[in-house]
């Protein structure tokens, strides 16, 4: 009796420690497809230096405005302060129609030194379209990595 508790304790506490983590892992993208599903295609993950960026492309997913495309960026990490990081002067776009290196702007949801996260917004000037064959984000000079890029590819921004 006392080894069918102990297993069943167990199935239950891993099975809420899965529901936790499905749970976070939607409410980081903050992303829905059509049909109300968490859409994990546009977040892209690098992570390098003692700091994670996820960066998801908000614009296909109609969460963009004023013909402008958007960005959420998260920055994570316990070793290295991110508050002195300048996302806006940064960052870079780039597709097979051109790059915009200015007009960026931040707009924070959680500035702290260890946790960032928040809009990056850039106005569109022919970058991304219906047709667009990929879109490129590059963060220069985060935490000693010269560059990270985030790339999307024709389908994944449909």
């Amino acid at each position: 009796m006392k080894k069918l508790i102990g297993i069943l304790l167990v199935a239950i506490l891993l099975g809420s420690g899965y529901w936790a983590w499905s749970g976070l892992q939607g409410a980081q993208t903050g992303a829905t497809n059509s049909a109300g599903r968490q859409s994990l295609a546009m977040e892209k993950s690098n992570d390098a230096n003692n700091v994670t960026a996820d960066v998801t492309f908000l614009t296909p997913q109609g969460k963009a405005s004023d013909n402008k495309l958007t960005f959420r960026i998260r920055l994570n990490t316990h070793m290295v302060p991110l508050s002195s990081y300048d996302i806006a002067k940064s960052a870079a776009v780039s597709s097979p129609t051109g790059i915009a290196a200015t007009g960026f702007s931040w707009k924070p949801e959680s500035e702290q030194s260890h946790h960032r996260s928040g809009l990056l917004t850039v106005p569109n000037n022919g970058l991304w379209g219906p047709n667009t064959e990929w879109l490129s984000l590059e963060l220069k000079n985060l935490a000693g990595m010269p560059s990270r890029e985030f790339r999307w590819q024709g389908n994944e921004m449909r």
